[in-house]
């Protein structure tokens, strides 16, 4: 739908605008008029107010970007990080975006819609500011890799815990094995590494099952029922003296 333009606003042709997303916008919603930015331009074109612009500018922006996240870096000259944060301006943005000159670029971003400095008083926060703004796919692109990071890094210690908790509360004698698989690998492979999950015993040798005492079991309550508590080695070495 075109815009009804006023004399006494100023102009922003199609041709003033580099990026054919952003020209054929004014094309579909400006009328036939002269550029107030570019003479040479001529009247044959469509036009459209630059508030009007910037509104659909605005719309693009908030929509696309947003204020970039702070990261931690580390410095040559100093053992405490430092921080910046991801992306650029958003006036640098705009210009690659728009593909527009200067002068065009100024009236666009002093037209950008935000919150009047009453709003401001009132405790509002503009969204235009002096900080750098990143797209957002890419920020959710880079939190969806960080997180796939972190569950890499910590994936032996989620099958542990889920392995722990299998042989613990839900089964201890059946399908086992496939979880030892699924976490240490082939069972050829457990003799490899410092901590090997797997040991060989020989023939005859004891193995005991330990517990900690407290106070629900106690040395008194293992004398009593000795067969259907786990006790520790310790003290069956005492009971055997």
């Amino acid at each position: 739908m075109s815009q009804p333009f006023e004399d006494t606003e100023t102009g922003i042709c199609e041709k003033c605008i580099g990026n054919p997303r952003f020209a054929d916008w004014i094309f579909q919603n400006g009328n036939k008029g002269e550029c107030e930015f570019d003479s040479t331009h001529g009247n044959s074109h469509r036009i459209v107010t630059v508030e009007g612009f910037a509104e659909e500018v605005d719309r693009y922006f908030r929509k696309t970007y947003q204020p970039g996240e702070e990261f931690a870096y580390a410095t040559e000259h100093s053992d405490n990080p430092s921080y910046d944060t991801y992306g650029e301006p958003y006036e640098e943005i705009l210009a690659n975006d728009l593909e527009c000159d200067g002068n065009v670029l100024s009236a666009i971003v002093e037209s950008l819609p935000d919150v009047s400095n009453h709003d401001i008083a009132q405790g509002a926060n503009p969204f235009y500011v002096d900080a750098n703004y990143e797209p957002i796919d890419k920020a959710e692109a880079r939190f969806r890799a960080e997180e796939e990071e972190r569950w890499y890094e910590r994936r032996f210690s989620y099958q542990w815990d889920d392995f722990c908790h299998t042989v613990q509360y839900e089964r201890r004698f059946f399908k086992i094995k496939e979880l030892l698989d699924d976490l240490f690998g082939e069972p050829k492979e457990y003799d490899q590494g410092a901590i090997k999950p797997v040991y060989v015993l020989k023939s005859g040798q004891k193995i005991y099952r330990e517990r900690l005492l407290d106070e629900t079991l106690t040395y008194e309550r293992l004398r009593v029922c000795p067969g259907s508590c786990s006790f520790l080695t310790e003290l069956s070495q005492h009971e055997a003296d």
